[in-house]
């Protein structure tokens, strides 16, 4: 069995949520929190911080953790 690390962004402003699109290779796309895998010994914050610039171009700051599932 492998774990999969991973952090997402739960961005609100307006009361609106940023997504973002998820376009994989074959298949349909879908809508998620812009986030996604920690590399190796990652800090939890500095992989979403690191996901959001990937996925929106955007810089984050993290304001707090909401939760660990």
């Amino acid at each position: 069995m492998s774990l999969r690390l991973a952090a997402y962004a739960v961005c609100i402003e307006g009361g609106r949520v940023l997504l973002a699109r998820h376009v994989p290779p074959v298949g349909q796309s879908n809508w998620t929190l812009p986030g996604g895998r920690e590399e190796h010994a990652e800090d939890p914050f500095d992989a979403v911080t690191r996901e959001f610039a990937e996925e929106t171009g955007c810089e984050a700051v993290v304001e707090r953790l909401l939760g660990v599932d």
